[in-house]
């Protein structure tokens, strides 16, 4: 079900990457955040009132040809020594755990052992490492997984778990908890650790496989929605250009205001004028604009209109180009994310 052969990241230091308070649940000066994602269009501004009063001159190209991408999904993979940490007030950091000098040595020594599949061996020095430091969480990881290829399947969800109580962010304890469920039987909790996994790391090929192929013999096959807005904006200041597909025409216009139209984002956004917010707000008025206009995207609108807008923006347009968006995401966000992609897909 996995790739036994990890790619495992050793860096010099802990070193916190992202960090941020996502602000749901705080009302802006025009739209609080359930009017966000209400899907129709009366709690959005129109779009084409704002292009035709504007003292910009926007011009739209519709070309049934046009492929170009101005949003390509990335394919960045995170680290599988990635962490997620919250603070008190709310705030959740996510950075990269890295080994420190004390423990590179009986570190090495564990993995040698766990490649010679002398795990016996590798449990002894699995355990001496974790003892040395602790804020070492992968390592719970790699006991857990130790013991389930020796079949210890108790004593291996017991360290997985512990390992995804301490850093949620860590995928390869989802993951491997996941092919646990699947071994011991209980299939319901696999699909949920196997789909936690991947919105984890929204681009690991190899992760992606797994969760296909898994829901492959469960009989609940993975259709990926493949969405991808088609367009370009270029400006020389005052003339905005917008080409696209026929299809994304209303989602490129949308964005063409927002990037360009003076005051208009920080007008709609308010006090919440941070990356992550703008992108999430933006992409949901997009989506929707374009939706409900063109009427061209039915199992789009069909999302929409369902109520599961959130669910769409984040993990079919954010998470594959900000992966580190999605352990960045507060429990109740990140649960509606994985009831969107289990339902959709």
């Amino acid at each position: 079900m996995r790739n036994i052969l990890r790619t495992r990241d050793k860096l010099a230091g802990l070193v916190f990457l992202l960090s941020f308070i996502i602000p749901f649940g705080i009302s802006t000066n025009e739209h609080d955040q359930d009017s966000l994602w209400d899907p129709s269009l009366n709690s959005f501004p129109n779009y084409i009132e704002v292009m035709e009063k504007s003292d910009l001159m926007y011009k739209i190209e519709p070309d049934t040809n046009f492929v170009d991408f101005a949003d390509t999904s990335q394919t960045e993979i995170l680290s599988n020594w990635g962490c997620q940490t919250i603070e008190s007030d709310g705030t959740i950091n996510y950075g990269i755990f890295a080994i420190p000098d004390s423990v590179v040595e009986i570190f090495n020594k564990a993995e040698s052992s766990f490649a010679a599949q002398d795990y016996d061996k590798a449990l002894i020095y699995f355990d001496s490492a974790w003892r040395r430091d602790t804020s070492l969480t992968y390592i719970l990881t790699l006991i857990g997984d130790t013991y389930y290829r020796q079949q210890k399947y108790d004593l291996a969800e017991d360290f997985l778990k512990k390992a995804i109580a301490r850093n949620f962010a860590d995928y390869d304890a989802h993951w491997f908890l996941a092919d646990l469920y699947y071994k011991t039987g209980k299939n319901d909790s696999a699909n949920i650790e196997f789909i936690t996994a991947h919105l984890l790391n929204r681009n690991h090929v190899s992760l992606k496989q797994a969760l296909k192929n898994f829901r492959e013999r469960i009989g609940r096959t993975w259709i990926d929605l493949a969405l991808h807005p088609m367009y370009k904006i270029t400006s020389d200041g005052h003339n905005i250009s917008i080409m696209a597909h026929p299809d994304w025409i209303w989602y490129a216009c949308v964005k063409a205001v927002w990037h360009y139209e003076p005051g208009f984002a920080e007008k709609q956004l308010w006090q919440h004028f941070d990356s992550v917010y703008t992108s999430v707000t933006e992409e949901a008025h997009a989506l929707v604009f374009n939706a409900v206009t063109e009427k061209k995207f039915s199992d789009v609108e069909k999302i929409i209109t369902d109520g599961n807008l959130a669910g769409l923006v984040y993990y079919e347009l954010l998470a594959p180009r900000y992966p580190k968006i999605m352990p960045l995401l507060p429990k109740e966000i990140f649960n509606t994310v994985l009831k969107y992609a289990d339902a959709y897909h």
